[in-house]
């Protein structure tokens, strides 16, 4: 396939009209210098739009050739689709084929059906590089003229990735339906992109474009642009004829005749310069045309409208009862194809429950080894809790893969379930194959990073022990996040690198952060120093026990500094906990190490979902974890609005929560004196930190004093 030609046609198409490089001087390198600066896709983004496009494309071409096209097309669009638009497919495509090829109809449409479904499950045939154009591709692209058969270039593509049907190709090739349907979505996908629009607004407004449907504007803009350029330009003749410059007066009088030519011949260029681009695109203004009400299949997402192409045709029918059930229940609680640790957080009722239950059930019975069902139904049951059936069912998915993208997904999601068992090993293996199949998988750059163990997970993402191949193979903790918040980088980043500057002593080394997916700015990672040897608070009670009251104090002492030279800069932690601590013995002293310092604004913790749904039964260990550190949590984190919005103060209690469970082995949930060491001075100090008012909590200074 020749990418060039590819993006040519879709930027032509796009413009929805002619580049104006007759009137105005050096027009195409001004227009191409506009795409630069403002049209900032890079070619791994067009590519991901091609896909897209193409997998629309199938969605629509596959809902006309359906015997329910009318009612599969209503749910995907809302309701927004009529039932003579369900019909065009049929009529101007389907019957002229089947008329031309003396072929059986309803043969064809199963035929064509079942092919459509082995496309769905294909990997992305569209790739490209993550860098932007150059200003001399970007010009050949503007320089796009004449028709190209699009079906042509896809279907070579898809060759590359399996076998095709010879009938399936002369379908998708009659009329060009499989090249025109995928630039009619990869239009409309680019026009929702404000780069695009703001790329075509900046050339109508220097008047580079002309808007076939609104010529008339484009003429009057062009006239007034062209009218202020003679102004100008009489100025300068007639300045420079009171100066006695006649030189420059003959230099000027060739362009004064030349604006005055284009000023006089612009409607019949325009018209002309229309008329052209219409020509050249007319087929593709017809099918536009025909199929806007396309444009409303955009309202669902891409995952979900494949989805749904996979069920059409003849099904099992308890099969596909069982398939509609899934699916049912994965849009009632917004699941997607991917598993999310945030998934077990959804609240299901006793009778939703009851029924998921039942279906999986009716699963087990049946001698079913199907992929798209067992990936849906592992989905659905581990966002209840039941990870070991969530497995079982991902494993199965993943032995009955059709294709590496299949397996790869397969891959992740017993990484994610497995995770929620703290199975880390197992979870660790299946997360690199996911990744050596779709590097997409990975939660950060690998690349450097290469992964060794992996150390934990909790509420805000997990963490893994790597190896640096930058700097002398040295090991490093890479810690990656479930839900990142979006930014730049220096500003999402900003207060963890604070901490390295105002409380070195007291968090580890921060060395690298950045985005995994740096485009969309989605899977933040943070990279510090490994401190050999050292334990997190919780290990440390579990192979050390609790600490005497001289390391307490010692450990105490160090945790307050580091949070008040941390709330002096206006850095709060929000998530201070025994596991956030390293502890280490070095020269007959515990030195204390403040992990996820300053990470409160890189992501959200599902310590807030834990808050908001107290039910604790039938979750998994990780999710019991994270309910456990609600404990730490003081009554305005966990959304009691009668003390206000989190501050300095929520990090004193969860100090006193902490050193609490360190000191007496106990939780802090229903604190005792009696479980602390005999010092009244340190119990009612730790207990005044616990006070569910902050008001009447003492601020880290004063615990420092006291």
């Amino acid at each position: 396939m020749s990418p060039t030609t590819l993006i040519k046609a879709g930027i032509g198409f796009l413009l929805g009209g002619p580049l104006i490089e007759i009137f105005v001087e050096k027009a195409g390198d001004k227009a191409a210098s506009i795409f630069k600066e403002k049209f900032t896709f890079t070619a791994f983004e067009i590519a991901a739009t091609y896909q897209e496009s193409y997998s629309y494309a199938l969605a629509a071409i596959s809902a006309g050739l359906a015997d329910n096209k009318f009612q599969f097309l209503q749910s995907l669009t809302h309701s927004k689709v009529e039932r003579e638009f369900a019909e065009q497919i049929e009529q101007y495509y389907l019957q002229p084929f089947v008329a031309q090829h003396n072929l059986s109809a309803p043969e064809l449409r199963k035929q064509l059906i079942d092919n459509f479904k082995n496309l769905v499950d294909l990997p992305p045939i569209f790739k490209g590089e993550n860098r932007h154009f150059t200003e001399s591709e970007l010009a050949a692209f503007l320089n796009e003229s004449g028709t190209f058969a699009i079906t042509d270039l896809i279907l070579a593509q898809l060759r590359e990735v399996t076998e095709l049907d010879d009938t399936l190709v002369a379908f998708f090739s009659y009329e060009d339906l499989l090249g025109k349907a995928t630039l009619f979505f990869f239009r409309h996908l680019l026009h929702n992109d404000s780069r695009a629009k703001t790329t075509l607004e900046t050339l109508q407004r220097e008047c580079l474009l002309v808007k076939v449907d609104a010529i008339q504007t484009s003429q009057e803009q062009l006239l007034t642009r062209l009218q202020q350029q003679l102004e100008q330009q009489n100025a300068s003749a007639i300045a420079a004829i009171q100066a006695g410059n006649f030189a420059k007066v003959e230099q000027l009088t060739p362009t004064l005749k030349g604006l005055q030519n284009a000023i006089d011949t612009v409607p019949q260029r325009l018209q002309a310069a229309v008329v052209a681009w219409q020509e050249s695109h007319q087929q593709f203004i017809e099918f536009s045309d025909r199929f806007d009400n396309w444009r409303y299949l955009l309202d669902a997402k891409v995952d979900q409208v494949l989805e749904a192409v996979s069920t059409l045709g003849d099904m099992d029918e308890t099969l596909k009862t069982l398939l509609q059930e899934f699916r049912a229940f994965k849009y009632k609680y917004e699941l997607s194809e991917h598993v999310k640790a945030r998934d077990e957080f959804m609240h299901h009722s006793p009778e939703s429950t009851a029924k998921i239950d039942q279906a999986l059930a009716t699963l087990k019975r049946l001698p079913v080894h199907n992929y798209q069902l067992m990936n849906l139904a592992g989905t659905v049951v581990s966002s209840t809790g039941s990870v070991d059936e969530a497995e079982q069912l991902f494993l199965e998915a993943r032995d009955c893969a059709q294709n590496p993208a299949e397996k790869a997904l397969a891959s992740f999601n017993l990484f994610q379930v497995r995770l929620r068992r703290l199975a880390y090993r197992d979870a660790l293996a299946d997360l690199q194959s996911a990744i050596e199949i779709e590097p997409s998988y990975a939660l950060h750059n690998v690349n450097r990073y290469p992964l060794e163990k992996l150390l934990g997970a909790g509420g805000m993402g997990c963490v893994f022990l790597c190896h640096d191949l930058d700097e002398d193979n040295r090991q490093v903790v890479v810690k990656c996040f479930w839900e990142g918040r979006k930014g730049a980088r220096h500003e999402v980043f900003k207060e963890a690198r604070i901490m390295r500057q105002i409380a070195g002593d007291y968090v580890p080394k921060p060395l690298h952060w950045d985005y995994a997916d740096a485009i969309h700015q989605e899977k933040p990672y943070f990279v510090t120093e490994y401190i050999e040897g050292a334990l997190d608070g919780e290990n440390w009670l579990s192979k050390k026990g609790k600490l005497d009251l001289a390391n307490g104090l010692e450990v105490a002492k160090q945790i307050a500094q580091g949070l008040a030279l941390a709330h002096q800069a206006g850095v709060c932690h929000f998530d201070l906990k025994p596991a956030n601590l390293l502890l280490k013995s070095e020269n007959n002293r515990l030195v204390v190490k403040i992990i996820d310092f300053g990470l409160a604004r890189v992501a959200t913790s599902l310590k807030q979902e834990a808050a908001k749904t107290q039910v604790q039964s039938g979750k998994s260990l990780l999710v019991q974890n994270v309910f456990g550190t609600l404990d730490y949590a003081p009554p305005e984190q966990l959304g009691d609005m009668r003390y206000g919005q989190p501050d300095a103060k929520s990090d004193v209690f969860a100090f006193g929560a902490t050193l609490y469970r360190l000191l007496s082995g106990e939780s802090p949930r229903f604190p005792h004196p009696s479980e602390l060491p005999d010092s009244p001075e340190l119990q009612l100090l730790l207990l005044d930190c616990l006070k569910p008012n902050p008001k009447k909590r003492p601020a880290i200074d004063e615990v420092i004093e006291r």
